[in-house]
């Protein structure tokens, strides 16, 4: 069985050979040039770019792009773990491009319903259920087990990322951009949209806010918490800090953001999310 998935899971497509899984990049788009996610272009490379005045757009892999990936092993069965449908057209690419294959039936596409460090979790978690010899529909009841368990929340530096990109309303943007403020964003749980959860005064704050809302059992144990931000290790730092107080029984790790959700979030946001194990 072949394991699948695009770059949202902020894996390259390197370090997707590395754990025998095959990585289908987004992409980013800077001034009509498009850059292949993790491969052509980097976090602090793109947040130059920002710096310069340019706003960079994102594109999913097209539905001819995932089927060639598809044709790669059309002699096996595929196990495709997609970013979360409703914030990107990959999930529908691929169950299109399925369509056209020879023996659909033998490609499984699980919509993570979660994007970064859970996705990245469950390619993981997908991956010692294969090697364990475990069937695709054995996989998948597995995997609905975790991600129905995980919480997104992100921090953004500006609203105005997210406005531009069409993932929050307008009126949430301006409340996100007063001065003197700290925006707090959630992924619905659904994994269809980004919604406003809450304004802070200090990050401090909206810190506080996300370890009460993420609802883990006292210690954490049996949980991953993921911190990602873009090219902000001090505030990932501190972020890791207190989580580390109040969940000391979890797997805590800190990844960096992509230039697909850098794009989107700003340079300085911080995403914290966590996923039961």
């Amino acid at each position: 069985m072949q394991i699948i998935t695009d770059s949202a899971a902020l894996l390259s497509r390197q370090e997707g050979i590395t754990m025998g899984v095959d990585v289908i990049p987004l992409s980013v788009i800077v001034n009509g040039h498009s850059y292949l996610d993790l491969e052509e272009l980097d976090g602090p490379s793109l947040i130059e770019i920002i710096n310069q005045g340019h706003f960079p757009t994102t594109s999913q892999p097209s539905v001819g792009e995932t089927l060639e990936v598809f044709q790669k092993y059309a002699h096996e069965e595929i196990f495709y773990i997609t970013m979360a449908d409703g914030i990107s057209g990959t999930y529908q690419n691929a169950r299109a491009a399925r369509k056209m294959m020879e023996c659909p039936d033998a490609i499984h596409i699980l919509n993570s319903r979660t994007l970064c460090g859970p996705q990245r979790y469950l390619v993981e978690k997908a991956i010692v259920l294969a090697q364990h010899g475990k069937s695709p529909l054995e996989i998948i009841q597995a995997l609905q087990a975790s991600q129905n368990s995980a919480r997104s929340f992100l921090i953004p530096q500006d609203f105005g990322f997210l406005k531009r990109g069409g993932r929050i309303s307008s009126v949430s943007a301006t409340l996100g951009g007063m001065l003197h403020v700290v925006p707090l964003v959630c992924h619905s749980l659904d994994g269809l949209t980004l919604e406003k959860f809450g304004i802070k005064r200090t990050y401090q704050g909206a810190l506080k806010a996300i370890v009460g809302a993420l609802s883990l059992p006292k210690g954490g144990s049996g949980y991953r918490i993921s911190i990602s931000h873009a090219c902000a290790p001090e505030k990932a730092q501190e972020a890791l800090s207190l989580l580390s107080q109040h969940f000391p029984d979890a797997e805590l790790e800190v990844l960096a953001l992509s230039p697909l959700f850098i794009t989107h979030g700003g340079p300085g946001c911080v995403a914290v999310q966590s996923i039961k194990k």
